[in-house]
């Protein structure tokens, strides 16, 4: 197992993709809200406070699940090019 490794041992590029992943996933959870508020009850599974609780399991079990996917893809291509640098 690769040893952990500090905020300033990552490189300059790599910080950078870890703030816009960081930065698009805090953008989704904030549309999910928004979402969340502008529904109605009944096309909400559950009740809306634990959905807003929850904003992530929104975007799973909701209808915005091309977003999770996007959110899924774009993280999972940030750890794959994290770890490949690394292992350089």
């Amino acid at each position: 197992m690769a040893a952990k490794r500090t905020w300033s041992e990552l490189d300059e590029r790599t910080r950078k993709l870890i703030i816009a992943v960081a930065v698009a996933d805090g953008i989704l959870e904030v549309a999910a809200l928004i979402d969340i508020k502008r529904r109605s009850a009944s096309q909400i599974r559950g009740p809306k406070w634990l959905w807003a609780r929850g904003g992530r399991g929104q975007l799973r079990w909701g209808r915005a699940d091309l977003i999770l996917r996007l959110r899924a893809t774009a993280t999972a291509a940030a750890i794959r090019l994290t770890c490949t640098q690394h292992a350089r």
